[in-house]
């Protein structure tokens, strides 16, 4: 079970955590099937339930956390190149010159390291559409930037990523 599993479906997963374990607390102290069970077995059922639930919401917090320093981190780079990025874009060069190749690499391991990290899971799938957008608008902003990143990517080294349809 993957991070992005739980972004999709996490109402339902959230529901099965949480509800399965107040169904058990219910259980242990109407249920009669365990009326049979004496204190110290209901009391370590309800610490039980009171865990998974905690450890839950721990864990959610946790990835939520994760994913706020990532994020963070992505958008700061890319405000820290987004100026001589769209010079590049919008320049008038036939090709691309080498000096200026430099910047367009580098935007290409951002872009390369934001898919690993939403195909790890830990990138939302709704914020991913979100920048693949705005990849799609820098990449296919100028037939030769097209044509310079195409090549790039083609080489394979940037952990599975492909440039965003037009």
């Amino acid at each position: 079970m993957t991070e992005r599993w739980l972004y999709r479906w996490w109402l339902w997963s959230t529901a099965g955590r949480l509800v399965v374990p107040s169904l058990a607390l219910a259980a242990a102290c109407l249920g009669a099937f365990l009326e049979n069970l004496d204190a110290a077995a209901r009391v370590a059922l309800i610490a039980g339930a009171a865990s998974a639930v905690f450890l839950d919401l721990r864990a959610r917090g946790e990835a939520t956390m994760a994913f706020e320093r990532l994020a963070t981190q992505f958008n700061d780079r890319y405000i820290r190149m987004r100026i001589e990025l769209w010079a590049v874009v919008q320049g008038s060069d036939q090709a691309v010159r080498p000096q200026r190749e430099a910047v367009l690499t580098d935007y290409l391991i951002l872009c390369a390291e934001e898919y690993l990290f939403y195909a790890m899971g830990w990138i939302p799938p709704i914020v991913w559409a979100s920048w693949r957008q705005g990849m799609a608008a820098v990449v296919h902003a100028s037939p030769r930037v097209r044509v310079f990143c195409e090549d790039e990517v083609r080489r394979g080294s940037y952990y599975g990523f492909t440039l965003p349809p037009p």
